[in-house]
């Protein structure tokens, strides 16, 4: 039986491409998503035979639907997600079609659970956001570390050298910059306005690193799956004169020249546990990731109705499974204690 096609949103966009190249190659039907007809027929022509184009904006709703019929999964790609996330999240419920995006703006990961969880859960749907380098990593690797059980305190922190950004990725991050963001403390749950606390961290390979805390929405997902007081999230300091925040022109053979590292360590009883993941192509790793989800979720079924974190749903080693059998692994390293 063929599979219901996965719709990817922003299927031209840098993302995006990733994404339907990633679906396509695992011959997986895809539908290209997005507003610029030329553009997205174009691209369907390069994808073959996997691909169908279809165009729709974001205020149109019965363009969206038509979009959307016959569709298994929304994958929305289109930053920045403040902008976005809402008119296509909904136009996915009002489908009865499943949600994932790349969204990397915590204050829109936190909207998306307190407006959209119940009728998510009344319409059947699943809608998991923030599948993306950003944020997923982080809370995929908190479950490996923490296994199930209560832990005194998470901590995951990212080393990216060579980020070249997307003009998406540049205006989020204008917007992520101004926006309150979560933290969590004492067990609570708060939407904070932004602040710096800059501190240590141990990376592997590396030793003991500078680090500010960084605006992810980890402080929201891990607690969700794992029992703990405290989470923090760090970004190190050093390799963010790698970064280039004017990049829109750039190809995508230099934007796939990031390298990254990430840790999530977790804390019992002052000894402190470990994994971590490295690798290359930060955009790339989250558009593998988001594609494998959506590809997991016709597959297997949806892991639960409402809106859920991407831990909530899947393990990350059985999604790194999922990219290597069906849609070609990302180059990463996954290490327990690492």
């Amino acid at each position: 039986m063929r599979a219901a096609p996965i719709a990817v949103y922003g299927a031209t966009g840098h993302t995006g491409r990733l994404a339907a190249e990633a679906l396509a190659a695992g011959e997986h039907p895809v539908v290209l998503g997005g507003r610029d007809r030329g553009a997205l027929d174009q691209f369907a022509a390069r994808l073959g035979s996997q691909a169908a184009p279809r165009t729709a904006g974001l205020e149109d709703q019965p363009g969206l639907a038509r979009l959307l019929e016959g569709c298994g999964v929304l994958v929305n790609c289109a930053g920045p997600f403040v902008e976005t996330a809402a008119p296509l999240i909904e136009a996915a419920l009002r489908s009865r079609v499943d949600y994932v995006d790349v969204c990397a703006e915590p204050l829109q990961t936190v909207r998306a659970f307190e407006r959209y969880d119940a009728e998510a859960r009344q319409r059947g749907v699943t809608v998991m956001p923030s599948m993306s380098f950003y944020f997923a990593v982080g809370d995929l690797l908190a479950r490996e570390v923490a296994g199930g059980s209560a832990v005194d305190a998470v901590e995951v922190a990212y080393w990216i050298e060579n980020w070249k950004m997307t003009a998406a990725s540049r205006a989020a991050a204008n917007h992520v910059a101004r926006q309150p963001r979560p933290t969590y403390e004492g067990g609570r749950l708060q939407v904070s306005e932004p602040s710096l606390t800059a501190a240590s961290f141990s990376f592997p390979q590396r030793g003991e690193t500078p680090v500010i805390t960084y605006p992810g929405a980890e402080p929201l997902l891990i607690p969700r799956h794992v029992q703990t007081p405290e989470v923090k999230v760090w970004m190190a300091t050093e390799p963010m004169a790698t970064w280039s925040f004017d990049a829109a022109n750039a190809d995508p053979g230099e934007r796939a020249e990031s390298r990254f590292t990430v840790v999530a360590e977790a804390t019992r009883s002052g000894r402190a546990e470990r994994s971590s993941l490295r690798g290359e192509d930060i955009y790339l790793v989250g558009a593998r990731l988001a594609a494998a989800a959506a590809v997991e979720l016709t597959a297997a079924g949806r892991p639960a109705h409402g809106v859920i974190g991407p831990a909530e749903g899947f393990e990350l080693r059985s999604l790194m499974q999922s990219c290597r059998t069906r849609l070609g692994a990302p180059q990463v390293e996954l290490q327990a204690g690492g």
